[in-house]
C-alpha cells in the first residue's frame, strides 16, 4: 500500500534496512519491498538513491548536539564543548552499520550545511578570531574519516580470518589523541591534556 508513504517514512525505513544489513545489502528494490510500494513511489519523494542516503546520513547525526556556547576567550570551555560534540558525532555514526560512510555522503552532498560542523564552529567562534567554520569542518572530517576506517575494520574481521587475528589499535584513544592534537593546533592558548581522549571514551557504544 502506498497510502501514508512520506519522505520521513522512507528515510526511517532505509535507515532500518541499512542498520540491519549494511550498505552492501541495501537497494531501492529492497526498500520498496519493505514499504510494500513500487520503486517509482519512492522516487516520487526522493529523486535518487544518493539523495536518499544523504537524508539517512542527516538523520543519523540529527538532533541536538551537546555543549553550550562558551564565553569569549574561555579556551578550556571551548575545547571541552568541541570535544563533546565530536564524541557525540562519533557515537551516533558508530551506532549504525556503515554510519560513517553514509554521514560522509551527507556532508559531501551538501557542503557547508553539515550540522555537526556548524555546531563545532559555533562553540569555537568565541576563541577564534577567524577560521571557526574551517576548524569545524576539519574536526568533522577527521572524526568521520576515523569512524569509516573503524567500521571498515569491524566489517573486515567478520569475513577475514587473518584480519581478525591481528591486534587492532585502541580506536577510542586514537581518536581522542588526534582530536586533542587538532584542537591544540587550531585554538590559540589550548593546552594538551587527557580530556579529549577521556571524552571519546565516554562516547563508547
Amino acid at each position: 500500500m502506498s497510502e501514508g508513504i512520506t519522505r520521513e517514512r522512507i528515510v526511517e525505513a532505509a535507515l532500518g534496512l541499512i542498520a540491519a544489513g549494511g550498505l552492501a545489502a541495501f537497494s531501492m528494490r529492497r526498500l520498496a519491498d519493505e514499504l510494500d510500494v513500487r520503486v517509482n513511489t519512492i522516487y516520487w519523494h526522493v529523486p535518487n538513491k544518493q539523495e536518499l542516503l544523504a537524508a539517512v546520513g542527516e538523520r543519523i547525526v540529527g538532533g541536538e548536539l551537546p555543549a553550550a556556547r562558551p564565553m569569549p576567550g574561555a579556551v578550556d570551555e571551548a575545547i571541552a564543548a568541541a570535544t563533546a560534540i565530536a564524541g557525540e558525532l562519533r557515537r551516533r555514526m558508530l551506532a549504525v552499520r556503515d554510519g560513517g560512510e553514509i554521514v560522509a555522503l551527507a556532508r559531501a552532498k551538501h557542503p557547508g550545511e553539515f550540522a555537526p560542523a556548524r555546531r563545532l564552529a559555533e562553540v569555537l567562534t568565541p576563541v577564534l578570531d577567524w577560521g571557526a567554520a574551517q576548524a569545524g569542518e576539519i574536526i568533522a572530517v577527521f572524526v568521520i574519516g576515523a569512524t569509516i576506517e573503524e567500521q571498515t575494520r569491524r566489517e573486515l574481521v567478520l569475513v577475514d580470518e587473518e584480519a581478525a587475528g591481528r591486534h587492532d589499535l585502541d580506536r577510542e584513544g586514537l581518536v581522542g589523541r588526534g582530536l586533542e592534537a587538532l584542537l591544540v593546533g587550531l585554538v590559540p592558548g589550548a593546552q594538551a591534556s587527557s580530556s579529549s581522549a577521556s571524552a571519546c571514551r565516554a562516547s563508547r557504544t
